[in-house]
């Protein structure tokens, strides 16, 4: 089947979206055509999501309107957006934890038999054919809540092609995937243009944009910068057309903050089935970076040093006195602070204001007799706020509505606010723009240089290189290897972060 380039498969025109205190989108125009990647780039708080909601039905905008065979629509609603084809995978994923795979991916549109019973073999014959098709591996009859996020992120685009979509909207599709999966995702991406299926790819990773785009459309501050073909521009055009200005992408010169006073000792930590026999030091003022593959269990040693989960064997002292948090209250205590993967889920309180968002950890040093010191805590918040360049209106914004880059620089402001002392970091640029990226790393130097002590995971290879000092390797959830600044180049990291069993290199050395 052909498919004519040129056309149009859907048009929005004249977009204005409006909140209070902020104008998201001023008149923005966008098109897709069938079969072409139409990636969508911009600073967080540049308007993308919200002109993705707009298409997807979920924000009614305020002027403009999407026309879609030949037929303009004011707005659309959820069903009528599901209605036309058009399908959006968010970067917080939206499927329901305790349904199975199968379950989720035809949540909306389950199909039954006689008396209007649902049809459980059906459906689920139907997602092991879809990814047969798509050479995806997942078990179907799994709660999606024992999934990763990198399965999640593939078992809603498994959702996507059972719903027969004709518009895919992808939010940073990759952040979760590791390299191997991110080159399967965009095989199945050339098989969807080849169908006629138009994508919409939003990221913030301008190689894959260069990779695999057709068209690149750059948003900054609610408007329309400009869209050009992605064979038209090249990395640093796009950088400088999001930021208004050019950006020197490098990180500061690394400087060795750390001391010899060792503020964290771990010994032969371990948490059956997530990871077993981990030892590490942790120095005042150093930036230890935990390296790995998706599934090494860098994640879940997080969880377990802020008392998440709880150790099955092995020891942890903090400023040489041994712990064991029962709770991460008690971690928060010590001077441990988590920011976490998924920030949404686990880091925030979105429904809650910036200001209380600050607050949560502090809530016992600003009270007094239940009576909370409402201009100490804004205070504390606005100077926080100012300190970190959070964007948003008020300390009063609900935290659902600003972008992923300035949620993420709020969590970090709570645990500035607790006072932490040590700060544990999971993918601490996951999902942010260039410049919010910029910002954190930068933040981080800037903490280490006055004597706090990070532990971050990242699957960022260049981030976790030019921020650490030493990296600890994980494979198959044990310690493979501690380079030190010198020893860690990529080679090294990746050599490290491979199983044993699938390594003889390795094995030699």
């Amino acid at each position: 089947m052909t498919h004519d380039p040129r056309a149009p498969l859907l048009t929005m025109s004249g977009i204005v979206k409006s909140y209070p205190g902020v104008r998201a989108l001023k008149g923005v125009d966008f098109d897709l055509r069938a079969g072409e990647i139409h990636c969508l780039i911009g600073e967080n708080g540049a308007g993308k999501s919200t002109l993705m909601r707009v298409m997807a039905g979920a924000e009614t905008p305020d002027a403009g309107g999407v026309t879609m065979d030949g037929q303009t629509y004011a707005s659309i609603d959820p069903v009528r957006s599901h209605a036309l084809g058009i399908t959006v995978i968010y970067q917080e994923t939206d499927l329901v934890m305790p349904l199975t795979v199968a379950e989720n991916i035809f949540l909306g549109h389950e199909k039954t038999g006689r008396g209007g019973v649902l049809d459980r073999a059906a459906m689920r014959a139907q997602v092991i054919e879809l990814m047969e098709r798509f050479n995806l591996r997942f078990p179907v009859d799994e709660p999606v809540g024992n999934l990763g996020p990198a399965q999640r992120q593939l078992v809603q685009i498994v959702k996507a092609i059972s719903r027969d979509s004709r518009v895919i909207v992808l939010d940073e599709p990759t952040a979760s995937l590791t390299d191997n999966e991110i080159r399967h995702l965009f095989e199945l991406l050339a098989v969807f243009k080849a169908q006629g299926i138009g994508i919409v790819y939003v990221s913030h990773r301008l190689q894959e944009i260069i990779e695999i785009g057709d068209r690149v459309t750059i948003m900054r501050d609610g408007t329309k910068v400009a869209t050009h073909a992605v064979t038209d521009i090249d990395e640093s055009h796009l950088i400088e057309a999001m930021v208004g200005r050019p950006l020197d992408d490098a990180l500061p010169p690394k400087t060795d903050t750390s001391t010899s006073e060792v503020v964290m000792a771990v010994r032969g930590l371990s948490v059956q089935g997530q990871f077993d026999d981990v030892s590490f030091e942790l120095r005042r003022g150093e930036v230890l970076g935990l390296g790995g593959l998706v599934g090494a269990g860098r994640s879940e040693l997080l969880e377990c040093l802020f008392g998440i989960t709880q150790p099955d064997a092995g020891e942890v002292s903090v400023h040489g006195r041994p712990v064991r948090f029962a709770s991460p209250r008690e971690a928060i205590r010590a001077g441990l602070g988590l920011v976490p993967e998924e920030r949404r889920e686990s880091g925030l309180v979105v429904g809650r204001s910036v200001e209380d968002n600050i607050a949560f950890p502090i809530l016992d040093s600003v009270s007094r007799f239940t009576l909370m010191r409402r201009a100490q805590l804004r205070g504390i918040a606005g100077d926080l706020v100012a300190k970190l360049r959070i964007k948003t209106p008020t300390l009063d914004q609900i935290v659902r509505t600003l972008s992923g880059g300035n949620q993420q620089k709020i969590v970090l402001a709570k645990w500035l606010a607790a006072g932490t002392r040590i700060l544990l970091l999971d993918e601490p640029s996951r999902g942010v723009d260039v410049n919010a990226k910029f910002e954190i790393h930068q933040l981080i130097r800037l903490l280490t240089a006055q004597g706090m002590s990070v532990i971050m995971a990242s699957s960022d290879m260049l981030e976790l290189l030019a921020l650490s000092d030493r990296v600890l390797v994980m494979a198959e959830g044990k310690v493979s290897g501690i380079l030190s600044g010198d020893q860690a180049t990529q080679v090294e990291v990746m050599r490290y972060a491979v199983p044993r069993s699938a390594n003889p290199a390795r094995e030699a050395a």
